[in-house]
Parts: C-alpha cells; sequence; structure tokens
C-alpha cells in the first residue's frame, strides 16, 4: 500500500494516467515489481516540465510494461488511423496478421483467436479503449504517446485523416521510415516531382480511402520491402513497377476498378495469382464451402443418430476415443465456419481477396474432417471395460479443492493406495461418485469397481460384491483360500483398475479377500471412504481428510434446496443463516434440515428449530452424535406419529439396501402405519404420499422410479431412535448363523430384524425370553429349515411374521397359538409342504403363500373371515374347497395359478375385490363373473386372467403361462371351441388382450362383439386362430358410437392362415369419397405391427389406411408366403390419380421395417408410390429374393417429386448378395445416397440360416419371446 500511494501520487491526479497505470499494474502483487514501477515514472517524469509531456511520459510506462515486442507493434499499429478513428476490430487483426506481429499457427482461426487475446490484453492495460463489440478506438493522448514513440524508432510517418490532397514532400520521406498511412486523405494524384526517395526499409504503405487515379511508374521502384493497402481508391491501373516487389506479401485493392492487374499477375508470382484468383472467384469459394458445411453437418449428424443406437443396444459400451474426438473437433469446426460465413455476409473484410482465402482455407479444413470421418460400418461404439454405467448422485456443492487432490493421487504413479476421511455426512460417498463417474469418462483405467462396504464386515458378501462388479461369480462350495484365489484372479484379468471401497470401518486384509496388492508396477489402485483414519493409515493409505463446507458453501447448498420461496423472503434470511451455522458444514445434515424447512414460510417454525438444534446439539461432544442428533430434528418434525413409523421401518432393512417401493408400502399397510380405507388401492396411494413427504425431507433417497434406500448415516439415526422408543432390535444383513443370544431378546422389544443372514437353524437354547411387546419379526431370506414348537410361544403379541424365502419344510403347531398374528408370509418357501390348522388366526388379515408346494388348502382357512390379502399362486395345489371364497368376503387382493379352475358363482360374494389374478375354464363361467361385477358396480383395478383349456394342458405340461402380462389388465383366451356367435363380456378398461388358438368367428371385431367397445385395449395378440379372415370389418366402424382399438399401441398377429387384412375393404372403401375406412382415432396410437406366418395375406397395409397409422414406429414381417406388397395402393386409387402424380405413403414416426423370409414380396410400396418416412433408422431384409427395388423416398419438406434422397438416419441391412442384385434403373444415384450394412452375424438353426442383428429392438425382441412361448407351449 506505501508503495501504491506513491505511484498514485506520481500520477498528478491526472485521471487517464491513473487509469492507465492502474490497467497496467492490475493483478500485480511483487513488491519489486511496484517499486521498479514508481521508480521507472519517478525518472521519467523529472526529464520534462511540461504537464503534456509528463501525461505522455506516464503513458510510456505503460506501453514499456507490454513484454512482448510484437504486442508492442500490434499497439503502435493503432496509431496508423486517423486521430478519433473508430477501428473494425476484424479488420486491425487481419492487418496485424499481414504485418507478421502474430506467428503463423495452423490455422488461421487460431491466429485470429490469437489477435482478440492481444486486443483484450490492451484493452485491460487501458491503451485501447473497447467502443463495441466490433471496434475499439484509441484516446487522443495515448495516441500522441504512441506518435512520439514512432517519431523515433520504429519511425513511422502518420498523416492519416487530415485531408492532405498531395504526397508529403520528398523531404518527410526519410531512409529510415518502416511504415508510411496516408489513408482518408484526398490525394488525387502523385506527380513525379513529389516521388519520395529511396525508401529501403518501407514496409507498410496505407494509401486506402484516397481518390488516386494513377500512380507514377517510378514510385514504387524506390519501396522493395513494400505492402500496399489501396483499397476504396479510384485507382485505374497500376504501374508495371510494381511486378518488381518481389517481397510484395499484401496487395489490397479495388479490383473491379484495376484491368492490367492480370497482365502483371505472372511477374508477381504464384502468391499473386492465388491471390487474384481467391479476388475474382469469390462466389464459388463461398458456394463450396456451403456445400462443404452441409456435408459435413449431415456426416456429424448420422454419426451422432448411428453411436446414439450402437450406445442404447447393449449395456457397457462406450463411444470409440477417435470417434469422440471427431465428434467434439467437428462440433467446433462448424462453430468456426459458422463464424467465418457471418464475416463474409457482413462484409466485414475490405478486401474480397482475404474473404476467398479464409473460406478456401476453412473449407479445406471442413474436407479434411471429411476424409477422416469415422467408418460407421466398422461400428462406433466399443466394449466398456470400465464395466459400468455412471453412478447416480447429487450435484457437488463446494468440495473442489479435495476433489482434486483425490483425482491428483490417483494420477501418480507412486501413489496407489488412497484413504479419503472424514465424519458421517461430510459427503465422502457423493465425492467419490463424481470421480468413479469421471474415471468413467477419462478412460485412463480398463475397470473402475465400485463396492459398498458398510459397518457390518462381511469377506463373503465382500468377495461376492466385487465379482458381480466384474461380471463374475464365485461358486458357492468353494473354501476360504479358493475364494480369494479366484476374486485374485478376477481383478489381474480385469486389467489396470480402479477399486472404490464405501464406507470402510474396520482395517481390510487384501490379501484374505484375494484383492492384488495395489503398486506403481501394475497399475492397481484402491480407494476407500471411511469416517475412521487410522483405518487408512493401518492400511497405509495416502491419507485426505474431507473437510465441511465453508460457511458460504454450507449457505449456497441450503439455499439451493430450501426452495426459491424461502431464498425470497428477507424476514427469515437472518434466522436461516442461524441454522446453516448450526449444520456445521455438513452436506448430508444441510440437506436434510432444508428439506424439513423447504416451503416454510412461518418464522416462528424457523425459530423453533433453531432452538431444537442448539438444545440437541449442544447436549452431545463427539461430532458424529452431533450429526445424528442435528438430523433428529428432521425426525421430529414429521408431525404424523404413523409417517415417523413409516420412516423407523426403513431401518429394518440391511445398511445400503436398495427397497422396493410398493414392498415397502405393503409392509406399512401389513403394519397398520395406513389407516384402513374404503379400498386397497387408496392405502397404497396414501403410501406413496408417505414416500413423497421422505424423499423431499430428504430421510429417504430416490434410487429409481420403482426403489428407494437410506443414507447408512440417516440409518444410524434412526437406529438410534429405536434403540430407546419404539425399541427395536436390528441385525439386517450381517450373515449371522445363528439367532441372538437369550440376553439381547429384552421384554421391551417391539420389532425384530434378522432378515437376509445365514441362520440355518433355530436352537433351543438360543430361543429369547418372554417378549410380550414383540408385534413384528422379519426372518426372510435366511436358510432357516425348522422351527422349534416353543420359538413362538414366547411371542403372544406377535402380529406381522415374515419367513419369505427361507427353506421351511413345515411350521410348528404354536403358529396356531398366534392370535393377534394379522399379516404370515411365506411367499417362496418353495420346500414348504404343508401348514398347520389355522383356525385360531381369526386376525389374520394377509397370507401370501405363493410359490410353496403346499397340495391343500390349509385346514381353518375358511375362518380367516378377516382376510384381506390371499396369495395362493401354487402349481402343486390341487383345488379350492367349495363353498370357501364365498365366506372370504372382504379380499381385495386374490390370486390363483392357472390350473384351479374359478367358480363365478363363488366369486360374485366378494364385492370388495381390487386384484385378481386366476382362471375360467371357459367362456360361460367368465361371461358370469364379469356379468357380476357389471352389476355389482365394483371395479377390479388390476387383474390378470385366463380363459380356456389351453392353459390348464400347458399348466400341467410345460409349466408356466405363455405371455406374461405386459399391462395391469390383461385378458387371454386359448383353446375356446365353438366360440363364434357367443357374446363376449369383458371388463370395460381392458388394456391387454391375447388370443390363442381359439376357433373364433371370422372378424375378431364386427358389430355383434362387444370387442368393438374395446377403447382403452393397449395390447392385443392373436395367434393360431384358423378362422379369422381380418382384425375388424368395416360395419364395426359404422355402428359402434365408440372408435375400435383407438388406444391400441401393439398389434401381434401370427399362424393366422385365413388372415388377408387388417381391415377387409367393402365396396366403396379407398375410393375417392371415402379415403379412409375408419375414424381417424381407430389405431391412432399404434405404435408397433408383428405379422408372422399369415399365408393369405398379400397387401399388407393399404394406403387408404394410412392417416389412421401416423404414430406407428415399428413394423415386423416374417413367414407370409403369398406377400406381395407392404403398403399398396388399390387400382381405383391409382387410377383417380392424374398420369404424372405420385402416391405419398405417410408414415412420418416409422423408425425400424423388418421383413424376412417372403418368398413373394416384390415390392415394399406400390411402385406409383413414394415414401415418406423420414424417421426410418432401419430396413432389415432376409430372403425376400424377389424384392429388386428399394423404395424411393421423399423428404417431408418438398414438391414430393423423387430424387436421390434417403432419410438421414436409415440403414439398410441384409445379404450382400441381394445388394449387389437390386436394380437402379430409375434413379440411378439412388445407391449412392443409401448406406448399407451386412448383418453382424448369422448363426444356423435347425438347418436355416438366420441373422442376428444388434439393432433388434425391445418390441421386436418382446414379439419374439410372445410367439416363442406360444410355439413352446401349444406345440405351433
Amino acid at each position: 500500500m506505501p508503495t501504491l500511494k506513491l505511484v498514485v501520487n506520481e500520477c498528478a491526479g491526472l485521471p487517464l494516467p491513473i487509469v492507465v497505470v492502474a490497467g497496467t499494474m492490475k493483478g500485480e502483487d511483487d513488491p519489486r515489481i511496484w517499486k521498479n514501477a514508481f521508480k521507472g515514472l519517478k525518472e521519467r517524469i523529472a526529464k520534462v516540465e511540461e504537464v503534456e509531456a509528463e501525461v505522455v511520459e506516464h503513458l510510456k510506462f505503460s506501453f514499456d510494461h507490454l513484454k512482448d515486442g510484437k504486442v508492442k507493434s500490434c499497439f503502435l499499429y493503432c496509431a496508423l488511423y486517423p486521430e478519433d478513428f473508430e477501428i473494425s476490430k476484424d479488420e486491425l487483426i487481419e492487418c496485424w496478421i499481414d504485418e507478421r506481429f502474430i506467428d503463423e499457427m495452423d490455422r488461421r482461426q487460431e491466429m485470429e483467436d490469437k489477435g482478440l487475446t492481444i486486443l483484450k490484453k490492451l484493452e485491460d492495460n487501458c491503451l485501447l479503449e473497447n467502443v463495441s463489440s466490433a471496434k475499439v478506438k484509441m484516446h487522443d493522448a495515448v495516441r500522441r504517446m504512441a506518435l512520439s514513440i514512432t517519431s523515433t524508432n520504429p519511425r513511422y510517418m502518420i498523416q492519416a485523416g487530415l485531408e492532405l490532397e498531395e504526397l508529403p514532400k520528398k523531404e518527410q520521406w526519410s531512409p529510415d521510415i518502416e511504415k508510411v498511412s496516408l489513408m482518408l486523405n484526398s490525394i488525387l494524384e502523385i506527380p513525379i516531382d513529389v516521388l519520395p526517395k529511396k525508401c529501403q526499409l518501407l514496409t507498410t504503405l496505407l494509401l486506402q480511402h484516397n481518390p488516386i487515379k494513377k500512380i507514377p511508374y517510378s514510385f514504387f521502384r524506390k519501396m522493395p520491402y513494400l505492402c500496399v493497402n489501396l483499397s476504396s481508391t479510384n485507382i485505374e491501373s497500376l504501374p508495371n513497377s510494381i511486378s518488381e516487389l518481389r517481397n510484395l506479401t499484401t496487395l489490397d485493392i479495388a479490383m473491379e476498378y484495376v484491368e492490367p492487374v492480370v497482365g502483371i499477375a505472372n511477374c508477381l508470382g504464384p502468391p499473386f495469382c492465388k491471390y487474384l484468383q481467391y479476388h475474382r472467384k469469390l462466389n464459388d469459394y463461398v458456394r463450396n464451402f456451403k456445400r462443404i458445411t452441409d456435408e459435413l453437418n449431415c456426416k456429424m449428424e448420422d454419426i451422432e443418430l448411428q453411436l446414439k443406437a450402437e450406445l442404447l443396444r447393449p449395456l457397457g459400451k462406450i463411444p470409440k476415443k477417435r470417434v469422440e474426438n471427431w465428434l467434439k473437433d467437428v462440433k467446433e469446426m462448424i462453430t468456426e465456419a459458422q463464424v467465418v460465413e457471418n464475416k463474409v455476409r457482413n462484409g466485414r473484410y475490405l478486401c474480397r481477396a482475404c474473404n476467398g482465402k479464409l473460406v478456401d482455407e476453412k473449407t479445406r479444413e471442413m474436407k479434411g474432417f471429411l476424409d477422416k470421418a469415422p467408418n460407421a460400418s466398422e461400428g462406433l461404439a466399443m466394449d466398456g471395460p470400465s464395466a459400468g454405467l455412471p453412478l447416480e448422485t447429487s450435484e457437488l456443492v463446494g468440495q473442489e479443492a479435495v476433489r482434486k487432490e483425490i483425482w491428483a493421487c490417483l494420477m501418480q504413479e507412486e501413489v496407489s493406495k488412497i484413504g479419503v476421511w472424514g465424519m458421517g455426512g461430510v459427503g465422502k460417498s457423493t465425492i467419490m461418485k463424481h470421480i468413479h463417474n469421471d474415471l468413467l469418462k477419462e478412460q485412463r483405467f480398463e475397470r473402475v469397481v465400485w463396492v459398498t462396504i458398510s459397518k457390518e464386515f462381511n469377506i463373503v458378501k465382500l468377495q461376492n460384491d466385487i465379482a458381480s462388479a466384474l461380471n463374475g461369480k464365485i461358486p458357492k462350495e468353494a473354501n476360504k483360500v479358493r475364494r480369494a484365489a479366484i476374486l485374485s484372479e478376477m481383478l489381474k484379468r480385469a486389467g489396470k483398475h480402479v477399486l472404490i471401497l464405501d464406507d470402510v470401518w474396520s482395517e481390510v486384509l487384501l490379501e484374505e479377500i484375494g484383492i492384488p496388492k495395489p503398486s506403481s508396477s501394475n497399475g492397481y489402485k484402491l480407494v476407500l471412504t471411511t469416517r475412521v483414519e487410522q483405518v487408512c493409515k493401518s492400511m497405509g493409505c495416502k491419507v485426505i481428510k474431507v473437510k465441511p463446507l465453508s460457511e458460504e458453501e454450507a449457505l449456497i447448498l441450503f439455499l439451493s434446496e430450501v426452495g426459491p420461496n424461502i431464498v425470497q423472503n428477507q424476514t427469515l434470511m437472518p434466522t436461516l443463516k442461524l441454522v446453516v451455522k448450526e449444520c456445521a458444514g455438513l452436506p448430508l445434515t444441510i440437506v436434510v434440515i432444508s428439506g424439513t424447512l423447504r416451503g416454510e414460510d412461518d418464522p416462528l417454525i424457523w425459530k423453533n428449530t433453531l432452538r431444537e438444534l442448539k438444545e440437541r446439539i449442544g447436549k452431545v461432544i463427539e461430532g458424529e452424535d452431533k450429526v445424528i442428533e442435528s438430523m433428529k430434528v428432521s425426525f421430529n418434525h414429521l408431525k404424523d406419529e404413523k409417517m415417523k413409523h413409516c420412516f423407523l421401518h426403513c431401518a429394518l432393512y440391511p445398511e445400503d439396501c436398495q427397497i422396493w417401493k410398493n414392498g415397502l408400502i405393503e409392509c406399512w399397510i401389513d403394519e397398520g402405519f395406513i389407516d384402513d380405507m374404503s379400498t386397497r388401492q387408496e392405502m397404497k396411494d396414501k403410501g406413496h404420499v408417505i414416500l413423497k413427504k421422505l424423499e423431499d425431507n430428504c430421510l429417504l433417497e430416490n434410487v429409481s422410479s420403482v426403489t428407494v434406500k437410506m443414507h447408512d448415516a440417516v440409518r444410524d439415526m434412526a437406529l438410534s431412535i429405536t434403540r430407546m422408543n419404539p425399541r427395536y432390535m436390528i441385525q439386517a444383513g450381517l450373515q449371522l448363523e445363528e439367532l441372538p443370544e437369550k440376553e439381547q431378546w429384552s421384554p421391551d422389544i417391539e420389532r425384530v430384524s434378522l432378515m437376509y443372514n445365514s441362520i440355518s437353524e433355530i436352537s433351543i437354547d438360543v430361543q429369547p425370553t418372554k417378549c410380550q411387546l414383540l408385534s413384528t419379526l422379519l426372518l426372510q431370506g435366511n436358510p432357516i429349515k425348522k422351527i422349534p414348537y416353543s420359538f413362538f410361544t414366547n411371542m403372544p403379541c406377535l402380529s406381522v411374521l415374515n419367513l419369505s424365502s427361507t427353506k421351511i419344510k413345515i411350521l410348528p403347531n404354536s403358529i396356531s397359538e398366534l392370535k393377534n398374528l394379522t399379516t404370515l408370509l411365506l411367499r417362496g418357501c418353495y420346500d414348504l409342504r404343508d401348514l398347520p390348522c389355522l383356525s385360531m388366526l381369526q386376525e389374520l388379515k394377509k397370507l401370501d403363500l405363493s410359490g410353496t408346494k403346499i397340495e391343500e388348502v390349509p385346514e381353518g382357512m375358511d375362518m380367516l373371515i378377516k382376510l384381506r390379502y390371499l396369495d395362493l399362486q401354487v402349481r402343486t395345489l390341487k383345488e379350492i374347497p367349495a363353498g370357501l371364497l364365498p365366506k372370504l368376503i372382504h379380499l381385495q387382493h386374490l390370486g390363483f395359478d392357472k390350473q384351479i379352475s374359478l367358480k363365478a358363482e363363488e366369486m360374485e360374494p366378494l364385492k370388495k375385490l381390487e386384484c385378481l389374478t386366476g382362471h375360467f375354464e371357459d367362456i360361460s363361467e367368465f361371461n358370469k363373473f364379469i356379468s357380476s361385477i357389471q352389476q355389482s358396480k365394483k371395479n377390479l383395478i388390476k387383474y390378470s386372467l385366463q380363459v380356456g383349456s389351453s392353459f390348464i394342458r400347458s399348466s400341467l405340461q410345460l409349466g408356466p403361462s405363455f405371455m406374461p402380462p405386459t399391462r395391469d389388465k390383461t385378458v387371454a383366451i386359448g383353446g375356446v371351441d365353438n366360440w363364434e356367435g357367443e357374446l363376449i363380456m369383458y371388463p370395460i378398461e381392458i388394456q391387454e388382450l391375447n388370443i390363442l388358438k381359439c376357433d373364433y368367428s371370422r372378424n375378431l371385431v364386427d358389430d355383434n362383439s362387444s370387442f368393438k367397445n374395446a377403447i382403452d385395449l393397449r395390447v392385443c395378440s392373436i395367434w393360431g386362430c384358423e378362422e379369422i379372415e381380418c382384425v375388424a370389418s368395416p360395419s364395426s366402424f359404422v355402428s359402434s358410437s365408440t372408435h375400435p382399438f383407438q388406444s391400441l399401441e401393439v398389434l401381434d398377429l401370427g399362424d393366422l392362415p385365413k388372415l388377408s387384412a387388417l381391415i377387409i375393404k367393402d365396396a366403396g372403401i379407398g375410393s375417392a369419397t371415402t379415403s379412409t375406412v375408419a375414424p381417424s382415432a381407430s389405431f391412432s396410437h399404434l405404435k408397433e405391427i408383428t405379422i408372422y406366418s399369415c399365408s393369405s395375406m398379400k397387401m399388407l397395409l393399404p394406403h387408404w389406411l394410412l392417416p389412421n397409422l401416423q404414430n406407428l414406429e415399428e413394423m415386423s414381417v416374417d413367414h407370409c408366403d403369398e406377400l406381395v406388397e407392404i403398403l399398396g395402393a388399390e387400382t381405383s386409387e391409382v387410377e383417380e390419380k392424374v398420369s404424372d402424380a405420385l402416391i405419398k405413403f405417410h408414415l412420418p414416426k416409422l423408425r425400424k421395417l423388418s421383413i424376412s423370409v417372403l418368398p413373394n414380396l416384390k415390392s415394399i410400396c406400390s411402385k406409383s408410390g413414394v415414401m415418406v418416412c423420414d424417421s426410418l433408422q432401419l430396413i432389415h431384409i432376409i430372403r425376400c429374393d424377389k424384392l429388386k427395388r428399394i423404395p424411393p423416398f421423399v423428404p417431408l419438406v418438398g414438391n414430393g417429386q423423387p430424387f436421390a434422397y434417403a432419410p438421414p438416419s436409415l440403414t439398410i441391412r441384409s445379404w450382400k448378395e441381394w445388394w449387389e442384385s437390386l436394380e437402379w434403373d430409375d434413379h440411378p444415384n439412388y445407391k449412392n445416397v443409401l448406406r448399407f450394412n451386412p448383418p453382424s452375424r448369422i448363426r444356423e438353426k435347425d438347418g436355416v440360416m438366420e441373422v442376428g442383428l444388434l439393432e433388434r429392438s425391445r418390441g421386436e425382441d418382446s414379439a419374439k419371446e410372445r410367439r416363442k412361448g406360444m410355439m413352446e407351449e401349444h406345440g405351433g
């Protein structure tokens, strides 16, 4: 500061020197430089007396501080312009390039960028003033300083903008002059008697904007090193002496007025000839530039689309590095090309030749990129060695320094093990997730493996998790040594890798687990996150501590989470900042507390929260305890006690467990945490509301649309609560092999979770003492085979018992005495064959026996009159006793396997039923059931119903039924004989209909069929129905007030020998007066059509039906022997068109067309038609030998006339021999615009060569899976 004040004092209070000197010293913190600056100023000013001279000396000080000599030359060049002249930045930089003040670089754009950097430097030093985004100027005092410099060395003669009418006198043209500027004057002619002396050093002569008409021959003979600007003059001819300027690098001239230039071009040599060519052929260069730009754009879009498709196909694919780099560089190049185009269009350069050169150079660069474009046929993506997809993570606020430190260590060869430690909730895992994702992007390592260890460390689980992350598996029977050896070999095969172990609580013995020791020689890296610094040290890690956020970072994070209405509320801000301070910079605490207060604008609530935080944190000393106490504030802010229980229930799952949302809500219902409502669906909806509240309060993390999890620190808080009140014992997922000791089963325990352990038996001598308050016992996922009789006798209040997925064979009779039991879950107990009498369990509301091996309904079931949920999807179950179901009148959920045939009479009393899975033996019984539903006005919310004998046969012979439902409301009908004439009744909201091997009438939908009202149908599949001739008859559209198939998305038709059309056309349909058979709503949502083995079909989609199919995305047609055309036009339609008009087949969303084994197919669309399908990405053609032409395409926007055009993303995939045999007579250039790729692999199956394509979509796969299931189960 003292030196600064002295420098200011030397500026003598003059604003301009102050600003310029300050600009020069901006950011300079070296005291020695400041002292030298003061000394230099003092010495300069001491030499002069006049104030004006003092100002100049001040400014020279700033000039001298420009360290680069070429930057100084750039600055002095600006003085060549007239006083107060606004200089075009682009023109100025171009001049600097011409003068070679900017070093030669590979690309002109790089030189222009360097010029912009110099401009910015001069502006920052206040030596140039920024007038606008396009112009700069010199302050007159700064220009005087520049003129004072150029009057000595370097020597310039500057008389610009002075209205001179003739050249300066001979005497003024001294031999040492380097640059002369006479621009913007009124010089008409250059007489011989005022010609300058010999100017051996003159390099630049600026005569632009003078009305000069003629220059004497001898004028240029005395200037051997000249660079001339004669633009915007009236020059009519150049003297021949210009031919002798062998060192001429730049000639800027109004070429349109010069005739003899061509004559002297050869004398000036190749550079000038090129210069002249740039000028004269500028328009040609611009046209070529635009063509190459368009080509490059199209190529880039093609590469991006194909890359996107390749990345979506098999998971784990990543872009090839060369492809990634090419796309990145091309995007930059296209941006640069746009800049060039704007410059040329706006005429910012005074010289046409400069524009021509600029455009030509950029065109050549773009052509180079086109030539180096990746070859799509070789594939653009490769298998990702990093094993994975990026981890979901939240945005990182602050922590940039520690993130960089970890990254730097990973990049150092000498650092092999890194320990990241810090207290719970400080953000260790979040930072490492970001680094994990960065490592995947950078591809520095062949594998990046993330495994969470958790507090209760288990070697077997850790080994299995690492193996799973490497897509491997360790045999269960392998012993300890063998397991470690297998894992070690897996990791070595993974190559150079990073293994991240998250949430480590104690030292991990790498050799014992099978983790090879990381070293600089093998390139392996180990990173662990832990709350314990000693863990890092004991494992020999480079220790990196994650510190809490600063106050500023903490406030930023809090404000980003708490909501905009709070951010704008200034009244709350003082209290808010105090709340943030109490969070102690811990991101987790900040996120949880901000989530609790999100949207809360009552100042009293904020003050109470602050008070509670202070009180809770003040009671504890340890940092970890403070985190727990601060998060308890959020728990206490849950106003509903049942919501608190819902939250605590999540702690019953193992640490870091991903919990299924629907399963969790079912548990809350079982526990009674959700109040009884009129329907089960309303209770589920309430459960989703609670879930959303817990997620919004950041007490649960949303992992995906179907799962949630608890952060380990939040779970620690929940566990600390459940150790006191309510009292839980939670030892889930700890690989326990036996029950906890008797002493741990205290009398006040309410809930016990021992799920997902390795408990195989319950010994009599470790049975718990009397647990009077125990209401929930969770033992699922243990290999328990037997439970002693006395085990349950000490649990009189047990309400929820979960033994699912255990190996239990028989339940003890003591279970019958659990009179308060409301939920008994035995799902997936595949060895369970018998249950004791259940008649005493009269409080039971939920019983799940699905997947067991029972053969008879348990004794006493008829006494369970409170049952609401009964799942008996058991393949071994032989029958349901008559009269049982009518007694269970409160049932909301009911499920049976298909070998059990339901009776409508038995089902009729179940008025509260919402969810049903079951089978009806015949249509009559099904109709009776549906009638009872309609009469009682009850509404099935979810159902999967099967009708017919086929399902019974397939169940007994071949296992599970075909076509697992893809929608909530599904009806499948199979093996129904003599169906014709019988009215099918159905739930109005049916979403999926599957019909298999039925003796059905000729039309699925006609005016006698109730299917015509299926307005909610999304999926329809019809297979093996020999009599069906069409999907719908025209009369059904006329007679129905609704629109059949208006919501249909998927149509799957197979093995229909008489099917000839989707809709059979009546007389008059498809004519000019009736262009469509159906209302526009019918088929309007159809996305996918699959046709297989329909031997009577000759045309798939007639032209008049296409307006209804504007959302169609995929078509697959296989084994249709008589099919001639995919898209066709009736003869009447063709005749109605004028002779030269073409029929447009318009399918704007069609992405994929797959056709195979169609021996008579001659055309994809009729010869008089063109396809308008700009979204089409793939045409897959196999064994269609008579197909000899690819249909012409026209773009969506165009005149409709065919030309060599193809949809931008289209690929044709087929045999190479077939491709070579195609005919191109109509459009010979058409082949050149189509992209052809042969099949990716060929395999032989049942003696038939088939093609396997990576491009198969999920829809196509699902259709084939459905087909496969049907063929297997029904012998088709």
